[in-house]
């Protein structure tokens, strides 16, 4: 098993655990050993499940959305970015929502990922 899952709502939960309840998701994936889980949900944020505890992270509105492509990749890397520079479960997933708020705000996948001085600048906004 892994120690951390980041699974999107509501189409991955669904294939993977038969719900659409980021909650349900959280708590069936721990039953199964995985320490902590980042329930992605578009524009309503993450769901973050860590050491026993469910908290929302906020989406970041950082503009008109153009392109919400690789949104979530953007999330996973600035989370996971997070977890191993010492950040918690929670401070990732905020930091995740950040990235991903200012990626949906540019056409494009890869090019269109922020750096992570943008993502820290606006995080400390």
């Amino acid at each position: 098993m892994t120690d951390i899952a980041l699974p999107s709502a509501p189409e991955e939960l669904r294939v993977l655990l038969g719900t659409e309840s980021p909650e349900e998701a959280v708590h069936a994936l721990w039953a199964r050993g995985v320490k902590t889980v980042v329930v992605k949900l578009g524009k309503d944020g993450a769901l973050v499940g860590a050491d026993g505890a469910l908290t929302r992270a906020p989406a970041y509105q950082a503009g008109q959305v153009v392109d919400t492509s690789g949104a979530g990749d953007a999330l996973d890397g600035a989370f996971l970015y997070g977890i191993t520079h010492g950040m918690s479960p929670v401070e990732a997933a905020r930091l995740g929502c950040v990235a991903a708020g200012l990626k949906v705000c540019e056409r494009g996948t890869a090019r269109a990922m922020p750096h992570r001085a943008q993502v820290m600048e606006a995080l400390e906004k």
